[in-house]
């Protein structure tokens, strides 16, 4: 999500989000990465003392420090995280002074492929964005997109007054995501959960998972992560709802990740504990 180009009506949020409640209540060669078989082990054990390694994707300089993207497997290529990387100068200089808010392309290392997974788009919104009731606090938005940045550029907008005719079939989004009014251009129709906190407590906004779509696809997820949140030492390994099936064959992760590289003094968003699907029905 992000703040300009947000098309969104609260009233038509809200009433989206309440029918939906209503009706729930009646060096093996690394760029060739294994699919992961379904576990019920955390996936850094099921890697033993299998060698992890990492890989950056090029660094986008930002107030003093950068961003960057980052992906780590096992020599014998399971993967077992992709992720972005902030410096702690960027976050400091931002809690001094917001500025202005920005968007950034983040490319992923070409050493692995990642598929489905195939860029990075990084929002910071200084002041939140609509609906503020909801999300109207500094805060950033990690979209990991499983189409090229040109796709997304090409995406067409659409008022705020209308709900997207091209959602996809409901079997590739989790139970209980509603989707929002409008489109944001070059970014897709976002997808909420109304059981996350922000809906439940007010003001309760600190970290949520947006899923997101363009033309009968699920193309993006989202964390969505408050800049105090981050600051306040928040760390933590949290539950992706999961969709019955997936359109797409490759890895895709079943949670996300908040941490602090106390060594590498970086702030830390990645998606992790992979499991392959094939892609189709099942």
């Amino acid at each position: 999500m992000r703040a300009q180009r947000r098309p969104f009506r609260m009233a038509s949020l809200v009433a989206s989000i309440l029918a939906v409640i209503l009706i729930a209540g009646c060096e093996p060669n690394e760029s060739s990465l294994n699919p992961v078989a379904p576990s019920s082990g955390d996936q850094n054990a099921r890697a033993g003392a299998d060698k992890v390694v990492t890989h950056y994707g090029p660094a986008v300089p930002l107030g003093g420090g950068v961003a960057r993207t980052f992906v780590s497997a096992t020599k014998s290529g399971e993967l077992m995280e992709i992720g972005i990387a902030i410096s702690e100068k960027v976050l400091i200089a931002l809690l001094k002074d917001g500025g202005e808010s920005y968007q950034k392309v983040l490319r992923f290392p070409s050493q692995f492929d990642i598929a489905p997974f195939q860029h990075v788009l990084m929002d910071w919104n200084a002041h939140g964005h609509e609906p503020e009731f909801l999300y109207g606090v500094p805060h950033f938005d990690f979209h990991f997109y499983m189409i090229s940045s040109q796709a997304r550029e090409a995406i067409p907008g659409l008022p705020g007054n209308m709900m997207d005719p091209t959602l996809p079939a409901p079997q590739y989004l989790p139970v209980g995501y509603v989707p929002t009014p409008g489109r944001v251009p070059a970014m897709g129709t976002h997808w909420v959960d109304p059981s996350s906190p922000e809906f439940q407590t007010p003001g309760g906004f600190t970290r949520t998972m947006i899923y997101g779509s363009y033309n009968y696809e699920v193309i993006f997820l989202e964390p969505m992560i408050t800049l105090d949140y981050l600051l306040n030492g928040a760390k933590g390994t949290f539950q992706i709802k999961q969709p019955t099936d997936f359109a797409k064959a490759g890895n895709y992760p079943t949670q996300y990740s908040i941490r602090y590289d106390s060594q590498s003094k970086d702030y830390i968003v990645s998606i992790v504990n992979f499991v392959y699907h094939p892609g189709g029905v099942n």
